[in-house]
């Protein structure tokens, strides 16, 4: 479920509300006597932000960071799994298995209080695929563990679909760049296409159409509550990619790894001109989030790519958020892209030792996402497993 368009202008006013701030927060309004809940439009210049992804924008509430509907990943993702664990109710007409739709459709298909939605979910014959290629260019685990990828359109009450691939902005149009009307909705458009061992594939087919209340009564797996940052994490690091595929990410909850960091941020003795970088390419550098007593020095948000760091003044970036951009004087770039490559190196020193089988024991049975490498929500024999096969030297990166 997954980069975000970085050429807005830079602006003095003061800054918008935080990702932190925005979990009870819903955009949902009435339409016509407010019997339903779409949203009013699809608002796509609201949904920029880099900590929202399409389950956010699909249920119209913010949370940080990339909320999702489940607790623990399953070994793969299915239509049916995937719709268990939303919650949501399945829509009236689920979808072409059921026969065509009704007269009428999509009208009436969700009660008062609750907007159409549409969930895509990749097929096993993709999954398959995958994980008969070598290597970990589709799940950093390696491709054997290719869990597949799931991705939600809404209904918006001005008769249009929507969607948001991850950190890309919202956008009104299909994988084909045709419009999502009435005569082009999510059981019929075209779906993003990925390309293994030379073959392309569907990354998605349509699942089936639920139903949502506005506002859910929760969203799970956001880190905040209430505007504070309760997670015990100081930081976020991930790549930026465009692919639908779940972007790697490390997360740092120790003082003494985020001090590696943070001896890499530019020095800002000066600023660049805005480098337009392309919203094209698999490639898009790396984006780091701080908490918010992260300290002086260090920005909500800020992007490293090219050469260049960003620093943004809010991660819920809209036309009132400040971007600033620096000279990557301090290679930021090139350490970000050696913690991405070694999962292992907890402690961010460049080697797999008994310093990090330290860092892991000390959170020996807990849900620390630094020290969870196998990504199962906790701390176990499985990570102590992939921190030893990773021992020693760590690779640097491509």
């Amino acid at each position: 479920m997954m980069s975000l368009r970085l050429t807005l202008p830079a602006r003095s006013s003061a800054s918008s509300i935080r990702c932190a701030m925005m979990l009870g927060l819903t955009l949902a309004v009435g339409v016509g006597s407010g019997a339903r809940a779409n949203p009013a439009l699809p608002a796509v210049g609201d949904w920029a932000g880099p900590c929202y992804n399409c389950y956010n924008y699909a249920a119209d509430r913010k949370t940080a960071f990339f909320v999702q509907p489940f607790a623990v990943r399953p070994a793969a993702y299915t239509c049916a799994n995937v719709t268990a664990a939303s919650g949501f109710a399945v829509a009236p007409w689920a979808g072409p298995a059921a026969g065509p739709p009704p007269v009428g459709w999509p009208a009436g298909q969700c009660a008062a209080g609750h907007c159409l939605v549409a969930l895509v979910v990749t097929p096993p014959a993709t999954i398959a695929a995958v994980r008969a290629v070598p290597g970990n260019r589709f799940e950093r685990t390696g491709n054997r563990n290719f869990r597949g990828d799931y991705h939600w359109y809404r209904l918006n009450a001005n008769g249009v679909w929507s969607h948001k691939m991850g950190q890309t902005p919202a956008t009104t149009f299909d994988a084909a760049g045709v419009a999502l009307t009435a005569a082009n909705p999510p059981h019929v458009a075209a779906m993003p296409m990925i390309t293994v061992a030379g073959v392309a594939r569907p990354l998605y087919a349509f699942c089936t159409y639920l139903c949502v209340p506005a506002p859910p009564a929760a969203m799970p797996g956001g880190f905040f509550t209430a505007g504070a940052w309760t997670h015990p994490m100081l930081m976020r690091s991930w790549t930026l990619r465009r692919a639908g595929i779940e972007d790697r990410r490390r997360d740092l909850s120790d003082i003494a790894q985020t001090a590696r960091l943070l001896q890499r941020m530019p020095t800002r003795t000066s600023q660049v001109p805005n480098p337009m970088w392309s919203d094209t390419g698999a490639d898009r550098g790396y984006a780091v989030a701080a908490a918010p007593d992260a300290g002086p020095d260090v920005p909500p948000y800020l992007r490293v790519h090219e050469g260049v760091v960003a620093f943004y003044s809010d991660l819920d970036i809209d036309e009132d958020t400040e971007v600033l951009y620096y000279a990557d004087d301090r290679g930021l770039e090139s350490f970000l892209a050696d913690m991405h490559a070694c999962d292992a190196d907890l402690d961010l020193d460049g080697m797999v030792d008994s310093a990090d089988v330290a860092f892991l024991l000390a959170r020996w049975g807990g849900d620390d996402t630094a020290s969870d490498l196998t990504e199962d929500a906790v701390t176990d024999a499985q990570d102590l497993a992939a921190l030893l096969a990773a021992w020693g030297p760590c690779p640097r990166a491509e």
